[in-house]
């Protein structure tokens, strides 16, 4: 699991998020914060060139720009009990000779329940910073967020890209054209990407590592337009289709809703970025606490408590289409 230039999630959120698609594939740079939340940072450095002069330090000519967004953080946990009676079968090789009997599960198995609880963990965190509205507002439900003025391509004023009210291209159920978000088959989807790409601002354009995600049944869709439409000498359908379309990656989002795609820079670079994420470097958010119930219990208990956000810092340079209406 690499983070690039983000700082790496420290203990146990690092293994709660293993799994999680935008840490896995390092999609987002991570920010640490506290209690208090976090800072997102967008940088944008202009007319870095001039002539030479005597003096350069007598003016200073390039537009540094440097907008701070205060988030707050979503402090969640999870809570599970288990037997270790339930589990004698895995950890009998573990048991000493004799009638004495373990009433604690030994450190290798309790280590594997903990790996099993932190991995359910990671999936629902994935489909809570895809979809979730309630606790937070996550990547979809802000990309369809109608206070986002659509650029369709254009150029974002400076008023709208201090303020992340721009959207660099959408296309939606209630829209017209080709902003008609309308359901993907394979006889459309090849040209529902090319909508995008060419819907690309120029400062978009700029960006390394601009990837599509969508879901597993949207990549589906686009191995078998592969399939049954590209036939051309050298298509072997006996291969898996390749996730690859005018040279842009295609990452699978397990929890990503059919019928939508998202064209945006994803390395986990906070420079070029357009979504960051953000978390807590304070034990307090950032544990899994294993204990028996009750003093004389025989029943343990593992509560998983970690604080996450994810962010949209640059919309005016994301392409997203859904079926879905705006909100």
């Amino acid at each position: 699991m690499a983070f690039n230039v983000g700082p790496a999630p420290v203990g146990i959120l690092a293994k709660a998020l293993t799994g999680n698609i935008f840490v896995e594939q390092s999609l987002a740079f991570m920010n640490e914060g506290d209690k208090d939340g976090y800072n997102a940072y967008k940088h944008d450095i202009k007319n870095v060139l001039r002539a030479r002069s005597d003096d350069p330090a007598s003016t200073v000519n390039n537009t540094s720009k440097k907008q701070t967004f205060k988030r707050n953080l979503l402090v969640v946990e999870s809570y599970e009990t288990f037997n270790p009676a339930e589990y004698y079968n895995y950890w009998r090789e573990y048991q000493p000779e004799g009638e004495f009997q373990w009433e604690t599960l030994p450190v290798q198995v309790q280590s594997a329940l903990e790996e099993l609880f932190l991995g359910t963990a990671a999936e629902a965190t994935e489909e809570l910073l895809t979809n979730e509205v309630a606790l937070l507002s996550g990547l979809i439900p802000q990309l369809k967020s109608a206070s986002l003025t659509a650029l369709q391509g254009g150029v974002a004023t400076p008023t709208q890209v201090v303020n992340n009210t721009a959207i660099a291209f959408r296309a939606h159920g209630a829209g017209t054209g080709t902003a008609a978000g309308v359901v993907l088959t394979v006889d459309n989807i090849f040209e529902k990407l090319e909508i995008l790409i060419k819907g690309q601002t120029k400062a978009m354009r700029k960006r390394p590592n601009r990837k599509f995600m969508m879901s597993h049944g949207t990549a589906d869709l686009i191995k078998e337009a592969q399939r049954l439409k590209l036939n051309f000498k050298g298509v072997d359908v006996t291969e898996e289709g390749i996730l690859r379309y005018a040279g842009y990656s295609m990452i699978e989002n397990p929890s990503f809703p059919d019928n939508t795609l998202v064209l945006a820079s994803m390395s986990g670079d906070f420079k070029t970025d357009a979504i960051q994420m953000g978390t807590s470097r304070s034990a307090d958010f950032n544990n899994l606490e294993v204990q028996r119930t009750s003093p004389f219990g025989r029943v343990y208990g593992m509560l998983l408590t970690f604080a996450l956000d994810i962010f949209v810092v640059r919309p005016e340079e994301v392409c997203f289409y859904t079926t879905s209406a705006l909100v």
